[in-house]
């Protein structure tokens, strides 16, 4: 009797034992199949583990700052250190023209006098068109009338640089002032009236440029220039043709934009304009939620 006890339960530890063992066998597929997946980010609302001792924690992401919105005026501090590096890395590269754009573009939207003063002083001063054309790109991505100033002496300092112009044209665009205004109507009032290829792209760029400046200024400078179009007995029929179109389909474009009117002359904006202007507004923006 004691040896069937013996035995039977021995036969259930046995049986016991290859229960267990069946167990581990069909859960080790899983356990390997799931270890090194990444795991389902949390979702929204639900409450986030605590990371476990000794596991490397990720650093928290810096949240980009919106294109749309303008850029945040620096301290005083962060200005010094911005420029103290720009300094640096720009007389660095005294014969380097590809890294003194780096360093001119390394201060994007960082807006500060100190900093608008710099960049205002290579738009002048660099000997080279593509230095001096970042510096102009980097003075509209401060998005501040404080860079109109520094722009327009820039338009005036470099004659005839076409490349440099269109920069500092679409430059006075971003920052859509209407401080810009009078560089960009005055461009026009000496450019608009002649068909010089290297000068289309930039009178091209001016008139876009004002189409983005919401100022009843604006829209009557647009239209006295648009009045402007000349034409160079020079010229073929055809191109004199091709270039008024083109002059004429943006000067449309921009009055359009500001105005909400689809006009297709130059005469139709006009008496539009001297029946309205008193009364016009320019509609309200939609703010983000």
């Amino acid at each position: 009797m004691e040896r069937c006890s013996r035995f039977l339960f021995a036969g259930t530890l046995a049986v016991l034992a290859v229960g267990v063992a069946i167990l581990i066998f069909c859960a080790l597929p899983t356990v390997y199949a799931q270890e090194g997946q990444p795991q389902d980010p949390p979702k929204e609302g639900e409450p986030q583990e605590p990371p476990k001792e000794g596991e490397p924690q990720e650093p928290p992401k810096e949240e980009p700052e919106p294109e749309d919105e303008k850029p945040k005026e620096l301290t005083k501090e962060d200005a010094k250190a911005k420029l103290d590096a720009f300094k640096k890395a720009y007389q660095a590269a005294a014969k380097d023209e590809i890294a003194r754009c780096e360093a001119v573009e390394a201060l994007e939207r960082a807006l500060h006098p100190d900093i608008i003063q710099m960049l205002g002083q290579i738009l002048v001063g660099d000997k080279s068109e593509k230095v001096c054309s970042a510096a102009a790109e980097m003075l509209g991505s401060m998005q501040d009338k404080r860079a109109v100033t520094p722009l327009d002496k820039g338009l005036k300092a470099h004659k005839r640089k076409y490349a440099i112009w269109v920069y500092i044209l679409d430059a006075l665009g971003e920052i859509a002032d209407p401080t810009c205004v009078p560089p960009l109507t005055s461009f026009l009032k000496m450019n608009t009236a002649t068909f010089d290829k290297n000068v289309r792209d930039c009178v091209l760029a001016a008139i876009r440029s004002l189409g983005e400046v919401k100022d009843k200024t604006a829209i009557d400078g647009l239209i006295k220039c648009f009045d402007l179009i000349g034409v160079k007995d020079s010229l073929t029929e055809d191109e004199q043709k091709s270039i008024y179109d083109s002059y004429a389909s943006e000067y449309c474009n921009s009055l359009s934009k500001l105005t909400g009117q689809n006009f297709q002359t130059q005469l139709e904006f006009s008496k539009w304009w001297q029946k309205n202007a008193k009364t016009f507004k320019f509609p309200e923006e939609e703010k983000p939620e």
